[in-house]
């Protein structure tokens, strides 16, 4: 496992969660993704040793290709990226202030929810790019 997706999603019969865990389930090498659940509370124990990524909406824009690339070179470099997603009212500042990077989904608004979904078909599109697989074609 080189990316951990840690998130307030633990309902497995939300329709989101079972979106993204099919995207998840469908990654290739060299993108080994896990999503793992906690409060928030526990996000840095959970996270520790990681290239922690916060998901904002004020954070850093990628397109689709920009963000395979960056998520590349992480692995490369051997180092194991964790996404975190907060809940409804998205992330404590004492959390995105211990995180290495901010990245946003969108300038829009999304549900924590529907967050989750989106990075995961984000994170399988970025497998796809990097082996130059047909999905994103």
């Amino acid at each position: 496992m080189n990316i951990l997706i840690a998130a307030l999603t633990d309902k497995a019969s939300d329709p989101f969660r079972q979106i993204g865990d099919d995207y998840l389930r469908r990654t290739q090498r060299p993108l080994i993704p896990k999503i793992i659940n906690c409060e928030t509370e526990s996000l840095l124990n959970a996270t520790q040793g990681c290239l922690r990524i916060a998901l904002e909406e004020r954070g850093q824009l990628y397109n689709s290709i920009d963000f395979a690339r960056k998520l590349e070179s992480f692995i490369t470099s051997s180092r194991k990226v964790a996404f975190l997603i907060g809940a409804a009212a998205g992330l404590p500042k004492n959390i995105t202030e211990k995180c290495d990077l901010i990245w946003s989904l969108s300038p829009l608004t999304f549900p924590h929810r529907l967050a989750y979904c989106i990075l995961a078909e984000q994170i399988y599109r970025a497998g796809e790019i990097i082996r130059n697989g047909p999905y994103h074609k």
